[in-house]
């Protein structure tokens, strides 16, 4: 009986066991006349590779020729696509997990950069404060005895210290 479709157990045997009842279901509301939605499944692992499929129906409406309806559907297998996204979805999980770690690693960076910055700012405040002194020193003490190149000079120093303390 080869020209014969599949009883309904002889189908469902040829579907994975956690699928089954989704098809069941989609094939109920076929067999009640109504629409049926789009359903993916497996095929069972113990007839070959595992496959996944897309059973896609359309009911036709012969209501106004006083017919009952009548279905046309497609079966396509989707495991290649099914593998595609699977592998998509782990490298973009990869890459998050990468992305969060970089992060990590830039954020550990910045606070050991911070305390760098605060150290080094710090340790240069005492030297900064002390040339500013002496140079203020030397030009109240001795500026009028300094001629305008050297006056020129405590000047520039003056103002450089203030710019590094800056």
């Amino acid at each position: 009986v080869a020209d014969q479709p599949p009883s309904m157990e002889g189908f469902c045997a040829r579907i994975h066991p956690d699928d089954v009842a989704q098809v069941r279901a989609a094939i109920d509301l076929t067999q009640q006349g109504q629409d049926v939605p789009e359903v993916i499944f497996r095929t069972h692992p113990e007839h070959g590779p595992l496959r996944w499929l897309r059973r896609t129906v359309r009911r036709v409406d012969r209501s106004a020729q006083g017919l009952a309806p009548r279905y046309m559907g497609t079966l396509l297998d989707i495991t290649e696509a099914v593998h595609s996204e699977e592998r998509l979805r782990d490298i973009n999980q990869e890459l998050e997990q990468r992305v969060a770690e970089r992060t990590e690693q830039l954020s550990r960076i910045n606070k050991e950069l911070e305390s760098f910055t605060y150290s080094v700012s710090h340790d240069l405040k005492a030297p900064l404060r002390g040339i500013d002194g002496y140079s203020q020193l030397l030009e109240e003490e001795y500026g009028s005895k300094l001629d305008e190149e050297a006056r020129q000079f405590l000047r520039r120093i003056r103002r450089g210290v203030q710019q590094m303390g800056d």
